[in-house]
């Protein structure tokens, strides 16, 4: 028996609001390094604030849909 140690390429998965909203209801858990992608030094990255909301929003969904 002969094991390939090169890996077979995978095609990132290109994100868009529709994959996203479909890709949401897979996950339970999201960890993030925040400097740099919510913040980078002082400043707040374009689109992060409406981003943590869109996922309180989404989760707080959830919640209503479980109780």
């Amino acid at each position: 028996m002969t094991f390939s140690t090169t890996p077979t390429p995978v095609e990132p998965l290109r994100i868009t609001s529709q994959t996203f909203s479909k890709l949401l209801k897979e996950i339970d858990t999201f960890i993030f390094d925040a400097d740099g992608v919510l913040w980078l030094g002082e400043e707040r990255i374009e689109g992060s604030p409406e981003f943590l909301d869109y996922l309180l929003q989404m989760v707080s969904n959830f919640f209503r849909r479980i109780f």
